[in-house]
């Protein structure tokens, strides 16, 4: 009986590490978005977009390396 219980608990624990290294690598694959929302912006508000007055380095910067939606609409409240 005590061989059973010792397998049966070495079983779960193994399991249980298996399922951990999984969870891990299915987080890794997740990708990053961020979405910015501001209030009375257009689209040539920062450097990257066009605007050559405003200096936005980080903003630049988050632009070069991502994704972005230059024609989205948003309808006033």
């Amino acid at each position: 009986m005590r061989i059973i219980t010792t397998t049966v608990i070495a079983l779960f624990m193994a399991l249980a590490v298996c399922s951990a290294s999984a969870a891990e690598t299915s987080v890794k694959g997740k990708p990053n978005i961020l979405f910015i929302f501001a209030d009375d912006q257009c689209y040539d508000t920062i450097n990257a977009l066009g605007n050559k007055e405003i200096k936005t380095p980080n903003l630049d910067r988050l632009v070069s390396r991502g994704l972005t939606f230059s024609h989205a609409y948003n309808m006033g409240s």
